[in-house]
């Protein structure tokens, strides 16, 4: 089972008369969906609260056929809400919402219920704040058998509560997602690093470059990381020892 650790959230985008249209949508989400469109049945557990826009956001996952947990879409906070203008700015309310505050207990009986986890995803918005952060790092990284773990890290931001975590998960993390520039790359040299410009994709393994692509550059993050997923899950654990490699030579 392909199990994602990120967001899902209420989005308001205005239109050019100045109306807003409303949907939902997150990275998590964007993911799981893609997945769904797939023919996959990934698990999303994305903490949401109990409110309006939590059970607009559950509505969705039940819609697409993602799989989700009741407890942590039920948490004594607000859902996030993200404004985007036609300028291109945004106002999103993430660190202040349900996101930021995934109780370890509640995650751990999560993922108690499912024993068949192969890959595991989670991004860097959900490892820069805490509690949520703690709680992915101490409950993904001790299951048994292990899944594969990669952790996208395209998705903002970035700052020192960020940098502790991937400090504290990169020995076990089995491949990291970045752009063009990412403020981390000394990681680089931990195991599996893909980096993304909008040129080119490139593959270093223990800091040595793998190989160069130009295709599959025109992907979304979302969709990009979805045919990761789809791709270890289906494959591993045959393709586990060049399981990047043998994943960019598809794509």
């Amino acid at each position: 089972m392909i199990l994602i650790l990120s967001d899902a959230n209420v989005t308001f985008n205005e239109e050019e008369n100045g109306l807003f249209s409303k949907s939902v949508s997150g990275y998590g989400f964007n993911v799981a969906k893609s997945l769904s469109s797939r023919g996959a049945f990934p698990a999303l557990f994305c903490p949401l609260g109990n409110d309006r826009s939590g059970a607009e956001v559950a509505g969705e996952l039940v819609k697409n056929a993602i799989l989700f947990d009741p407890d942590l879409i039920q948490l004594p906070f607000r859902t996030n809400v993200v404004i985007e203008y036609k300028d291109g700015s945004e106002v999103s309310f993430f660190t202040n919402s349900a996101s930021s505050y995934l109780p370890q207990e509640a995650l751990a009986q999560a993922m108690s219920l499912n024993t068949d986890i192969s890959v595991i995803l989670t991004s860097s918005n959900m490892l820069s704040v805490n509690p949520t952060a703690a709680s992915i790092i101490d409950q993904s990284l001790f299951l048994s058998p292990r899944p594969f773990f990669v952790v996208d890290m395209t998705v903002s931001p970035e700052g020192p509560s960020l940098a502790r975590s991937i400090s504290m998960i990169k020995g076990n993390t089995d491949a990291l997602i970045m752009r063009e520039g990412n403020a981390y790359d000394d990681l680089m040299e931990e195991k599996n690093v893909i980096v993304r410009s909008s040129e080119e994709i490139r593959h270093y393994e223990y800091g040595k470059l793998k190989c160069t692509l130009k295709k599959g550059v025109s992907l979304t993050d979302e969709d990009f990381a979805s045919s990761l997923m789809l791709f270890l899950d289906r494959n591993l654990p045959f393709a586990e020892g060049n399981a990047i490699t043998e994943f960019l030579a598809e794509l």
